[in-house]
């Protein structure tokens, strides 16, 4: 299970695997700002 930064808010469902990726929030961003977190996120779900 993958969450973006709000892991300790996120139910936990027992046997999974948890990763947060701590990546910033896109509210109140610029466009080019957004677009490199969407970049980011693009490559880590690649991997």
């Amino acid at each position: 299970m993958i969450t973006l930064g709000y892991g300790d808010a996120c139910p936990v469902i027992s046997g999974r695997r948890y990763v947060d990726w701590d990546l910033p929030h896109l509210k109140g961003l610029g466009i080019d700002s957004a677009r490199a977190v969407r970049e980011t996120l693009a490559r880590r779900v690649a991997r």
